[in-house]
């Protein structure tokens, strides 16, 4: 549907059956008769430009003229709306508006024909071997139906050249794969892009690859462990074109140490200096290698495959060091005499540890110093960074050890050592003020210290418990 033009100045035009005729043949010199016109509804898809056209009747033939700018001033006011303006200066100007002429606003569609452009960042790569797959980039086109890609190939045999081929297995407008691809040297490749409306074809220029520079290996598989213990695992697995030269690369990372990796050309490695009982995460990826330039070394070349991964734990092992005594603190004692102090401890980490949590125990040996006597205590809470010790005189010195038991035994060596001086040697304990506030998530606790009477002592170490556990008892 055509849109209909609209008289502004009302007194001068008036609509008749969607044209613009004049009211009155007669005009004051010196008027301006304004017409605009709006289309509504576009297809976003088609390109339009609206005009004004004229129609005379001469001698009841009606003959219709593009209005131009001549006696006329026509503007663009937007994509889909135009004005004409015709200042009525002297009589010829106002004949022009007689009973005679009428006003039509026309649409014209503007049809794009697109040129054929050649193809632009051409690449390939073949597939294990096995397929080759190109890709490339097409310009964006009004009317891509309009458009074809014909795509040829041929290899480069030095006894001569091949016909060119158009033969693919899959093809699209920016991509095609040749499946049962033979690994010649070099490939050649050309397009011919033409616009069918038009029967323009664009021919670009010749392409060539290596098929053996642009290889992407298949994934490996059947990745396992054959044989493990707590610090070295052996990892093999496999491939489908074992005869064709690759190198393997092993990455392996854990939550105690950052990632690791080891390149090989067999299909199995074992990886050693590993932490015990930890879990380790591999992944095995690969690279073909070709000959170089000079057709002596090999070099790594073409893509790397995609990973394959798989994870096991090292076995468990005697851990790797024994918790580091802290510090104590007296605790009150009912009987005479008597000395009661609880021993604070900072736990071995996971990774330290070697073993399972659950099972471990903490042996703690004491002796007075001067005397060859020890005597022990074993703590059997799993979670335990505290113990309390009954001391027989409170006016001695003693050392205390402290290490580790698990499943697998214990670190013989570099025990963790603590010097519990004389009551009336010790350093005083500052005084307190705990405050609390209870809040929705929880509680705040806000903690005072006094150390007015502790003024000489260079730190403190704030624990909290739970309850009245003092074996449930944290590092604040």
């Amino acid at each position: 549907m055509l849109p209909s033009p609209v008289c502004v100045t009302s007194g001068l035009c008036r609509e008749n059956f969607g044209d613009i005729v004049p009211v009155d043949p007669y005009y004051f010199i010196g008027e301006r008769l304004v017409l605009t016109c709006a289309l509504w509804n576009i297809d976003n898809n088609k390109t339009v430009s609206l005009y004004f056209d004229t129609a005379v009747n001469n001698n009841g033939k009606w003959s219709h003229v593009e209005v131009n700018q001549t006696g006329y001033e026509i503007i663009q006011l937007n994509s889909t709306a135009i004005q004409l303006t015709s200042p009525i200066l002297m009589v010829d100007d106002a004949q022009r508006h007689n009973k005679s002429r009428l006003y039509r606003c026309m649409v014209r569609e503007v049809i794009p024909i697109d040129y054929p452009h050649k193809p632009e960042n051409f690449s390939c790569m073949v597939y294990n071997w096995e397929s080759l797959t190109c890709t490339w980039n097409m310009i964006p086109y009004f009317h891509e139906e309009d458009i074809t890609v014909d795509c040829f190939w041929k290899s480069d045999l030095l006894s001569g050249d091949r016909t060119w081929s158009s033969e693919f297995s899959e093809k699209t407008f920016t991509s095609f794969t040749i499946d049962s691809f033979n690994m010649m040297p070099k490939y050649l490749f050309y397009f011919n892009i033409t616009n069918k409306i038009r029967s323009i074809v664009n021919t670009s220029a010749i392409f060539d690859i290596s098929p053996s520079k642009i290889v992407k290996p298949a994934p490996v598989d059947y990745m396992s462990f054959p044989s493990l213990n707590d610090t070295c695992v052996t990892v093999v697995w496999n491939h489908s074109k074992q005869y064709r030269k690759k190198v393997f690369t092993v990455h392996y990372t854990s939550k105690c140490s950052t990632e690791q990796q080891i390149t090989t050309q067999e299909l199995k490695v074992t990886v050693c200096d590993l932490n015990p009982y930890t879990n380790y995460r591999f992944v095995v990826d690969s690279r073909p290698v070709d000959l170089d330039s000079k057709g002596y070394s090999l070099d790594i070349v073409g893509f790397t495959s995609d990973p394959r991964d798989r994870s096991v734990s090292t076995k468990p092992a005697v851990p790797a060091a024994n918790p580091r005594l802290l510090s104590f603190t007296d605790v009150q004692c009912h009987e005479n005499p008597c000395r009661k102090v609880l021993v604070y401890w900072e736990p071995l980490s996971p990774c330290d540890l070697h073993d399972s949590p659950s099972g471990q125990q903490y042996e703690i040996i004491i002796k007075q110093r001067g005397s060859k006597e020890t005597w022990n205590y074993v703590a059997t809470d799993s979670k335990a960074i505290s113990h309390t010790l009954m001391l027989p005189d409170e006016e001695e010195i003693y050392e205390v050890k402290l290490r580790v038991i698990t499943g697998n035994g214990k670190k013989r060596e570099d025990f963790s050592h603590l010097v519990i001086w004389p009551r009336n040697q010790s350093p005083i304990a500052p005084s307190m003020v705990v405050e609390y506030d209870t809040m929705k998530n929880g509680t705040k606790f806000y903690i005072t210290l006094d150390l007015t009477e502790a003024q000489s002592q260079t730190s403190q170490i704030l624990y909290w418990c739970h309850g009245l556990r003092v074996n449930g008892c944290q590092v604040g």
